[in-house]
């Protein structure tokens, strides 16, 4: 019997009753199974009709030729899964246009008993659908400031407005030297030729030579950088349900849905601009969700930290104040980091370019790139002075969202809980880098391990995370306000929130751990290790090395140092006066 199935349009007039054959399965014992109808086509025309009498008349009810010859060669099932009136009607319409059909009865089985983490998870939704159906207003102070969009405009400036001024005054400055500024100077000089020329290349020569250089360098920021592999996007359709949820949360705090959802291996969450300074008009976002962070929260955290996020663009002005400082603040910070990937570049050019120009010429480059960095480190820290006031009213909007939708009380506990997921996710990523330089092997799940790592901390690690939530001075690599003064204003609130659900956050996606899998190989092809799936091992494997891995690096450590000799248990060779 044949393959395949598909439907077709109306068929006019009604069938005699001598064309239908109704053919039921053998008589077997009572079943609680229910039964299906299929409709197949006998390849046959009805009595008193011809197979073209059949094809014309399928033509004119708008089926395609090839569908109406396959009819008409060899038995074919039209339609199936239906109940007996469907079934009927079917059989009707077509014997009705002259071809011989039949219709067949089928037992088909119950749908399987939805698991237990489908039940958990159709339940999550439908009370985060519930909640969210009410409007999202931020939990009360007794003070409120707004952000004013001038203001905000202005205090970004400083930092590009500076380095901007200093790149154009070292180019006028060599153009006018080198224009008009060399013969002002030295004009009026009367020697021999060969003094002259020797006058020549100092006065102007050389200025050229280490002026272009120092503006090529200037401009270092706008270097060509290898653009990393974007972040994996979740599907709309496979995760229908978490996106509805997100909609319906941004529509209750009449913020603007994101455009599209990303999934990274990382421990944290972001909404930002969708096109960087060009979203200032259009106000367009993108939510960024480190599954790491997604498998080391509960639903009602991780509900808060998406409101959180969600709470810097809560106003129009907000929106295009956030877009403005963020995009500037954190392009000078990505831009001072140090070591970058042109670190790697000079390093591959000096192995593969010996020689002592090559090698002079890389320094120069090492350090005239380093002194750039310092640059532009102290201009982010200043563009990071200058915006504080404004990052402090829209910490503090984010922060009142946070405590309305997931209450107040363990508002402590969660800061310090995402600050023992970002050291774990360091510490991890250095092991890991361990392991493929010594072992040549990977992690196969880094969300994982980093939620792992975070559910139990070490002493360092924990002390790391304290010390960390304690500081007061904002970090320059986040661009936002320090936590010691966000927990100082939730110790004013007393919300209860809306959201109570200690389920695990990550029953919200499908298919976990095949996103956790994807986002890995996806977070190691952004570093660039483009054979990674060669290298990863379980988890465990590294894991339970980490102790061996690490006396390793410090092995190659001292020996690098031109130290002593270090035995393989990492012990040294001590002889009289000299290690």
């Amino acid at each position: 019997m044949l393959t395949g199935s598909f439907s077709c349009g109306a068929f006019p007039g009604m069938l005699a009753a001598s064309s239908i054959s109704l053919i039921s399965q053998p008589v077997l014992p009572v079943s609680t199974m229910p039964k299906k109808f299929r409709v197949i086509s006998q390849a046959e025309a009805v009595a008193g009709k011809t197979k073209q009498d059949v094809h014309k008349a399928l033509l004119k009810t708008n089926m395609k030729p090839e569908q109406i010859q396959l009819l008409l060669l060899k038995p074919l099932v039209i339609k199936k899964g239906l109940d007996q009136a469907t079934a009927q009607e079917y059989a009707e319409r077509f014997s009705a246009a002259g071809l011989k059909v039949r219709i067949e009865a089928y037992e088909v089985a119950e749908p399987a008993d939805a698991s237990g983490e489908d039940k958990q998870r159709k339940q999550i939704f439908s009370l985060l659908l519930k909640t969210f159906a009410n409007p999202i207003q931020p939990a009360a102070l007794v003070e409120k400031n707004s952000v004013r969009l001038p203001g905000a405009i202005i205090s970004a400036l400083p930092a590009p407005v500076a380095y901007s001024g200093l790149v154009v005054a070292v180019a006028l400055g060599l153009l006018w030297y080198l224009g008009a500024g060399q013969a002002l100077i030295f004009g009026g000089l009367e020697f021999p030729p060969a003094v002259m020329t020797f006058i020549w290349v100092i006065s102007w020569l050389l200025p050229a030579f280490v002026g272009s250089v120092l503006l090529i360098f200037l401009l270092y920021p706008m270097w060509p950088r290898r653009r990393p592999e974007p972040y994996l996007r979740l599907d709309p359709k496979r995760h229908a349900h978490f996106h509805r949820v997100i909609n319906q949360m941004t529509a209750a705090m009449d913020v603007a849905a994101p455009e599209l959802i990303e999934i990274s291996a990382a421990a944290d969450i972001r909404v930002a601009p969708a096109r960087g300074l060009r979203s200032l008009k259009r106000g367009d976002l993108r939510l960024t969700l480190g599954l790491a962070l997604v498998a080391g929260c509960s639903v009602q955290q991780l509900a808060g930290l998406l409101a959180r996020e969600f709470g810097r663009y809560a106003s129009p002005s907000a929106t295009r104040a956030a877009i403005w400082i963020h995009t500037i603040n954190q392009w000078f910070a990505r831009r001072s980091r140090t070591p970058d990937e042109w670190d790697q570049r000079f390093d591959h050019w000096a192995v593969d370019y010996p020689g002592n120009i090559t090698h002079g010429a890389i320094a120069l480059a090492r350090s005239l790139t380093h002194r750039v960095r310092r640059l532009l480190a102290r201009l982010a820290g200043w563009n990071t002075k200058t915006t504080y006031k404004t990052l402090r009213r829209l910490e503090r909007d984010a922060d009142l969202f946070q405590m309305r939708v997931a209450g107040s009380e363990g508002f402590r506990a969660l800061a310090l809980q995402l600050h023992q997921l970002i050291e774990a996710e360091r510490d991890i990523h250095h092991l890991n880098h361990l392991a493929l330089y010594h072992r040549e092997l990977l992690l196969r799940d880094l969300p994982a391990a980093i939620a792992e790592a975070a559910a139990h901390p070490t002493p360092e690690l924990l002390a790391a995370a304290e010390n960390s939530l304690a500081q007061t001075n904002p970090r320059l690599w986040e661009a936002r306000a320090a936590d010691s003064l966000r927990l100082a204003q939730a110790a004013e609130v007393r919300d209860p929130g809306m959201v109570t659900c200690d389920l695990p956050a990550h029953l919200l996606l499908e298919d976990f751990p095949q996103l956790c899998d994807s986002a890995t190989l996806n977070a190691y092809h952004r570093q660039g290790t483009s054979d990674a799936a060669q290298h990863r091992v379980d988890n465990a494997r590294i894991l339970t090395e980490r102790t061996a891995l690490q006396a390793q690096s410090r092995i190659d450590n001292i020996q690098k140092g031109g130290r002593a000799p270090v035995n393989a248990d990492g012990s040294i060779e001590w002889t009289a006066g000299q290690p």
